[in-house]
């Protein structure tokens, strides 16, 4: 919702609005859209039906969400390297991992070692963390990008 009030300086005249402006589409992460508006008012009112028919048709040209069908599905530890699986669209022939762990950690982006029948495949070394620290059962927030389309997500690694 953007709420704006245009409250015209002479009313019952006609009036041309004209913006543009980016919009986060969110859904798990926020993908910056750009958007043009071109409003013009009779200065007469318009009907109810009209708000309606111009409403339906912006809300038309937004696009589907493809995001549903992407997740981090297994994070398993095979030593200092983390063993990541995901679903990801079909069509999809790269994908790149960004983690993000505790502050004392290092975790850097991977791009998938594989991808079949949507599911990618990642190993993500764990570059830095502290030398007492407990991998499994960690919390990480991990971000997956697959062609236009991405999910944040959090996952605990398992062992």
């Amino acid at each position: 919702t953007l709420p704006i009030a245009i409250e015209p300086l002479f009313p019952g005249r006609p009036l041309k609005v004209k913006g543009s402006g980016f919009l986060g589409v969110c859904e798990d992460i926020c993908v910056p859209v750009p958007f043009q508006v071109e409003l013009e008012f009779d200065g007469k009112g318009g009907s109810k039906r009209d708000v309606a028919t111009a409403l339906l048709t912006a809300r038309s040209a937004v696009p589907p969400s493809t995001q549903s069908s992407m997740a981090i599905t297994t994070v398993k530890q095979n030593g200092d390297v983390l063993s990541v699986s995901a679903n990801v669209p079909a069509a999809t022939t790269s994908a790149t991992l960004f983690p993000d762990g505790p502050s004392d950690w290092y975790l850097g982006p991977v791009h998938a070692s594989s991808i079949i029948d949507g599911v990618a495949s990642f190993s993500l070394p764990i570059d830095q963390r502290p030398k007492n620290a407990t991998v499994a059962g960690t919390e990480l927030s991990m971000t997956l990008r697959a062609g236009d389309s991405g999910v944040e997500q959090a996952v605990t690694i398992g062992q």
